[in-house]
């Protein structure tokens, strides 16, 4: 209470301030809350009005200088002149137009170039291709032997026959007869007598070959009956070339010996039907194998 006396003694106004204090000495508490509020309300009015006094008052001053300031301050436009000189477009695009042309020219120029070049690089990879291929031809090993696809005779068959041929100095062409006439190149053929395989190698001579060459007693093994049947050859022709055959003696009797034996050609004397046969299978092979056939000097049976 004391707080709110010297409040109210410090306030402005007078009239105010004694009837507030008058009210507050004698405690009139419903009076004195009304008339504060109404004293309240006065001041704030009395404020308000003093505020809206002030800023009608500072806006009156500022206007004149607003319109002074508005007619001293003139912008005067800037007028901009241009320096930059028409361009002719006609002359420009004719300057173009000029320039352009040989632009394409030279485009055209260098397709043309570009195609040449092209071309050469074609026509190079095919010499180089070609040359390649000359080469290839002439570096590539050729068959070694006359192989003929016409034979029912694999490939390594008849090159490995070839190679024993070279080896025992053997007709390939004959020792192809006779296995052609024997087995008509079937390498597990079986004959009524106990021949076995390419050579039909009987079975009397199977373990001497084996032991003799040091091959698997197998007259199946194509490769190894290949080998016992020009060895076989190469013996009779050795044999009967020592007792002083020549010619065609001797061809009759290693073709005998080989269809009957040594001994059952002395005995019996030449096997004339085995002789013809063979012959035949001959004169097939010839028909059969390429022309080029050599390396082995050639004796026809006659």
């Amino acid at each position: 209470m004391k707080r709110m006396i010297q409040v109210v003694r410090g306030m402005k106004f007078g009239f105010v301030k004694n009837l507030y204090l008058l009210i507050l000495n004698y405690r009139w508490k419903t009076i004195s809350s009304l008339v504060i509020c109404l004293v309240f309300v006065t001041m704030i009015l009395v404020i308000a009005k003093e505020e809206h006094s002030k800023e009608a008052t500072s806006m009156n001053e500022l206007q004149p200088l607003q319109s002074q300031s508005n007619e001293e301050v003139t912008i005067e436009p800037i007028q901009v002149v241009s320096t930059i000189e028409p361009i002719n477009i006609d002359l420009a695009n004719e300057q173009n137009e000029d320039e352009s042309a040989p632009l394409e020219n030279e485009e055209l120029d260098e397709t043309i170039v570009e195609e040449e070049l092209a071309n050469e690089q074609l026509e190079v990879a095919a010499t180089i291709d070609q040359s390649q291929e000359n080469i290839t031809s002439i570096t590539e090993p050729q068959p070694s032997f006359p192989y003929s696809e016409a034979l029912p005779l694999p490939y390594e068959h008849q090159e490995y026959l070839y190679s024993l041929c070279i080896d025992y100095g053997l007709d390939y062409e004959k020792a192809l007869a006779v296995m052609e006439h024997e087995s008509k190149f079937d390498p597990n053929a079986i004959g009524a007598t106990s021949d076995f395989g390419y050579f039909q190698i009987n079975a009397i001579n199977h373990e001497w070959l084996s032991k003799t060459l040091s091959t698997p007693n197998d007259p199946l093994d194509p490769y190894v009956n290949i080998q016992w049947g020009t060895y076989m050859l190469d013996y009779l022709y050795d044999y009967w070339e020592e007792k002083g055959l020549t010619g065609v003696a001797l061809e009759d009797a290693v073709l005998s010996s080989y269809n009957k034996g040594i001994t059952g050609f002395q005995r019996t004397g030449k096997a004339t039907t085995y002789i013809n046969k063979v012959r035949e299978s001959y004169i097939f092979i010839q028909n059969s194998l390429p022309s080029h056939i050599a390396n082995v000097e050639t004796n026809a049976p006659s």
